[in-house]
This record gives C-alpha cells, sequence and structure tokens, in this order.
C-alpha cells in the first residue's frame, strides 16, 4: 500500500468511527448518506518548506459527507449534527491538521446534494 492509501484509509476509518459510513476513495454511484475522502492536492513547495521543492510535502485532503436531497434542510441538520463527532474523531490523528468544515451543497454524480466538506492538511 502507498503512503497515500494508508492516509485515505486512516481518514475514512476516523469518519466511520463518528458515525457516518466513509469511503477511501470517491464510489462510482454514491448512495447516500454516505462520506467518502475525495480530492488529496500535494504541496511540495508549501511555506513550511521555505518555499522551495522539497520532499516531504503537505498534503490537502477532502472529505465530503453527503445526504439525500428529497429534505435539503432535514438533510443538511442530519450532516451538521456529525460535525462534532467528526472534529473529534479526526483530532485523534496524530500530525493532523483540520482546516475547515463547510455545510452546504455538493456536486456528486451529477446531483447536488446536502453536504458538510472537511479539508485537512498532514504531511507526507
Amino acid at each position: 500500500m502507498s503512503a497515500l492509501d494508508d492516509s485515505r484509509t486512516e481518514l475514512a476509518n476516523a469518519v466511520t468511527a463518528a458515525g457516518i459510513e466513509c469511503l477511501p476513495y470517491p464510489p462510482d454511484a454514491p448512495a447516500p448518506p454516505l462520506a467518502f475522502v475525495d480530492n488529496l492536492t500535494m504541496d511540495f513547495t508549501a511555506n513550511t518548506y521555505a518555499q522551495s521543492f522539497c520532499v516531504p510535502g503537505l498534503v490537502t485532503a477532502t472529505i465530503v459527507t453527503i445526504a439525500q436531497r428529497n429534505d435539503m434542510p432535514g438533510s443538511t441538520n442530519y450532516l451538521e449534527g456529525f460535525i462534532p463527532a467528526v472534529l473529534d474523531s479526526l483530532f485523534g490523528i496524530a500530525g493532523l491538521r483540520i482546516v475547515s468544515a463547510q455545510s452546504g451543497q455538493a456536486n456528486v454524480g451529477g446531483q447536488d446534494l446536502p453536504a458538510v466538506v472537511y479539508v485537512v492538511q498532514f504531511g507526507i
């Protein structure tokens, strides 16, 4: 397994432990409520490394939680109810920095779904 695969799995396990099923990779056909580790962006020129190409780098990961869109207010409230537990679970991962949690909508599989998106960073 690669370090990125291991990182995706650890993030997914932390979110799942908070109470919402989380997959380490985006699914082909998501069936909400569900979460998944979406984009990983690797930065090898981050300020923490004196703005020069350097390994190790800094990875920014996006974790998307989604729910059904048939009741937008109820689904949004449902996902927002997980925020404290997800944050607590993510705080338990050594070396992980939580950047943000954003509540709103995300386009997943061509549908605008209620979503809470978490952004975290870690060294690799």
